[in-house]
């Protein structure tokens, strides 16, 4: 027979028992990958979010370590690429950094690894393609006169790319490797952007066009006739004769054997082997890839009648009459005459009556032809 203290310990035993049980089953904690985790490529050194599913509370000093593996799917080794803190109530997102020498692979996987209390989640089920960012190569274009076609190319070695051009204007345009621009006028002149992209990781990289406005004649700045010995300047105008020296060349060529790299011609003093055409090449850009134009001017250098010879009766008494007479060898020369008091003529021989003695002094005459 069983007495009733020793009844009474058997059924407090059993209730113990009861409470450790149910306390080692609510101790399960487990965290893993949450269904939502969505990023299926990642660029070397880019970040993702990686949001956690956690089935019980952890302690409030625990650590979630997010960890990826190789790029075949192996933790053996592996490395830890973001921390989340805190016991989990209310949900954790991690956001995570890849290191910048990691290898690009197709077959990454990640997992959560908690602390408090240890637990290693299994890997999310989907690979991660890791890709580096796309080298690219970009083909300078050459400069290009207006009107003429830019063209420039772009190129990479990253697998299954789109190449975009950003164009100075702002406008966006997928033109893939190669980009023309038909009838170019200065303003397609600039910056060219090209990105490359290739899983969803990006590289930007740019080229310079540089459109070359064609020269245009507007006019001369020139008199357009000077006499022998008067100086002779002529200078062309220009729609680029404004820019400056480095980026714009003359070539002139004038009568009788004359060069000149300067942007006008001066000469001094000229003769009659100065008439003729002065011809002027203006070139903007170097090399083949330059704009040029020419145009020519005549030059008119007006000759000078021959010397005139003077010849007249002085000396004369005071009322009789001054003889003054005037000859040049050059055909059609006209004549102008200089004295004292102001006197002034026009005809080839002047007689000049009743003479006074004011009228003593120096007569000058000029030969005159077309001005000179």
């Amino acid at each position: 027979m069983i007495s009733r203290v020793t009844k009474h310990f058997f059924t407090v035993a059993l209730f113990i028992c009861t409470l450790l049980l149910v306390k080692q089953t609510k101790a399960a904690q487990t965290v893993n990958i949450a269904p939502s985790f969505y990023h299926s490529q990642v660029c070397v050194n880019g970040s993702m979010i990686v949001p956690l599913l956690i089935t019980e509370g952890f302690d409030d000093t625990n650590l979630f370590f997010i960890e990826i593996s190789n790029a075949t799917g192996s933790f053996s080794n592996p490395t830890q690429i973001g921390i989340g803190y805190g016991n989990g109530i209310g949900g954790v997102t991690v956001t995570c950094t890849l290191p910048a020498n990691i290898t690009p692979g197709t077959g990454y996987r990640i997992r959560v690894r908690s602390k408090y209390p240890a637990y290693t989640s299994v890997p999310n089920p989907d690979n991660i393609r890791v890709s580096a960012y796309p080298s690219i190569t970009v083909v300078q274009p050459d400069p290009v006169c207006m009107g003429s076609t830019i063209s420039m190319s772009a190129s990479t070695t990253a697998p299954n790319p789109s190449i975009s051009w950003a164009l100075p204007n702002g406008t966006t345009v997928p033109a893939g490797a190669a980009y023309t621009k038909l009838n170019s006028t200065y303003a397609d002149s600039g910056t060219y952007y090209v990105t490359v992209t290739s899983y969803k990781c990006s590289s930007l990289d740019s080229a310079r066009a540089i459109v070359l406005p064609q020269p245009v004649f507007t006019g001369w700045d020139t008199d357009s006739s000077v006499c022998e010995g008067e100086p002779f300047n002529i200078q062309a105008k220009c729609n680029v004769c404004s820019f400056p020296a480095h980026l714009i060349k003359y070539e002139w060529a004038y009568p009788p054997t004359g060069t000149s790299f300067n942007s006008f011609i001066n000469l001094f003093s000229t003769t009659a082997n100065n008439q003729g055409w002065y011809r002027v090449k203006i070139t903007v850009g170097t090399g083949s890839k330059s704009c040029s134009a020419v145009d020519s001017f005549f030059g008119t250098i007006k000759r000078l009648p021959n010397k005139p010879t003077v010849t007249n009766n002085s000396p004369v008494c005071v009322d009789d009459i001054l003889v003054l007479t005037a000859n040049s060898t050059t055909a059609g020369a006209t004549y102008a005459w200089e004295g004292p008091n102001g006197f002034t003529n026009t005809q080839k021989n002047i007689s000049r009556p009743n003479i006074t003695k004011n009228e003593e002094g120096e007569y000058t005459v000029y030969a005159l032809m077309n001005g000179c």
